[in-house]
Order: C-alpha cells, then sequence, then structure tokens
C-alpha cells in the first residue's frame, strides 16, 4: 500500500522493525538520538508529523472559536517561584507572561500541579477562556 513519506525515516518505526531498517533510517535514527541528546524532545518539538498536525488544528480551533483549556498565571497573586518554569516538560518559558499561549504547550498541567499552595489558594490558576 501507499505509505507517508515520514515512515520511511521515522524512529519510532526503526526501532519496532529492527529487521528491515535501511542505511538511511540508521543514519537518521542516529542523528536524531544524537540531537535528542542536546535537545530535549528533539522529535516531538521539530519533526513529528502528529505534533504538526496538532499545531494545526490548534490554529483552527483558535481561528474559528473553538474553547479550549489553555493556562493562565496570575499577575498579581504570583510569589514568583517559577516552579511552573523548573517543571515544564517542553521547557516553555513562562515568565512573567499572564497568559501561556506557546503552541508547544501540551496542557499537561505539571506546571499548575508545581504551584505553590500559597498563589493556588489566592486565585483561579486554571480556567476557560
Amino acid at each position: 500500500g501507499a505509505q507517508y513519506l515520514y515512515m520511511k525515516f521515522c524512529p519510532v518505526l526503526a526501532i519496532a522493525h529492527v529487521q528491515n531498517i535501511t542505511i538511511a533510517g540508521i543514519v537518521v535514527l542516529a542523528i536524531i538520538i544524537f540531537l535528542g541528546y542536546f535537545v530535549e524532545r528533539f522529535w516531538c518539538r521539530y519533526l513529528c508529523p502528529y505534533a504538526a498536525l496538532m499545531n494545526i488544528f490548534q490554529k483552527i480551533a483558535d481561528l474559528i472559536g473553538i474553547k479550549r483549556y489553555k493556562v493562565f498565571r496570575n499577575i498579581h497573586t504570583s510569589i514568583n517561584c517559577f516552579n511552573c518554569l523548573n517543571y515544564c516538560p517542553m521547557n516553555i518559558d513562562i515568565g512573567y507572561n499572564e497568559k501561556i499561549s506557546d503552541i508547544n504547550c501540551i496542557k499537561c498541567m505539571s506546571c499548575v500541579r508545581q504551584c505553590s499552595k500559597t498563589e493556588r489558594e489566592k486565585s483561579k490558576c486554571i480556567y476557560r477562556d
């Protein structure tokens, strides 16, 4: 059957089907593993076709007004401990922003769980806009 272009070079496919791996697959897998050592979630951030598709759907949802969960930081009650920044698996720079609108946010809510108890008691951290 018809195969997608990226499936010929997909590192997950290469690992799952070692007996069918080509030289090109080995080279691509080695490059991705090497780059993954230096750049966290390299495949997911820059090469994964599924992540790109999800980003497209997120942009479309924003354009047509579909409501979805977004992460907000209450800048008025924040104690600026930045626990949220330290625990974000996508290394999103939350900084001093009120609305976290980075397209790489996977809505895992790790930042919210690591938010200091003091801030969570004072304000509602997560809500739908």
